[in-house]
């Protein structure tokens, strides 16, 4: 499964959010902003071996998935 996330400039941050999941971060560039996303899944699936993957869809869109973890 992919949930879909949008990018969006706030002064001086990127804001990567997933309305579906009610989730918001943040980080000074896009890429550390998308990394910080996947990092947040990552926590709140909290699984050994689960990662979270970024697709990028355009300059303001991404997907993010994870991998089964094993399980």
């Amino acid at each position: 499964m992919r949930l879909e996330g949008k990018l969006t400039r706030d002064g001086r941050f990127w804001l990567a959010e997933i309305p579906l999941l009610d989730a918001m971060t943040q980080g000074r560039t896009r890429k550390e902003a998308l990394e910080m996303i996947g990092d947040w899944l990552e926590t709140m699936i909290n699984h050994p071996g689960f990662s979270a993957t970024v697709h990028l869809r355009g300059d303001r869109e991404f997907e993010l998935s994870g991998n089964d973890g094993g399980a």
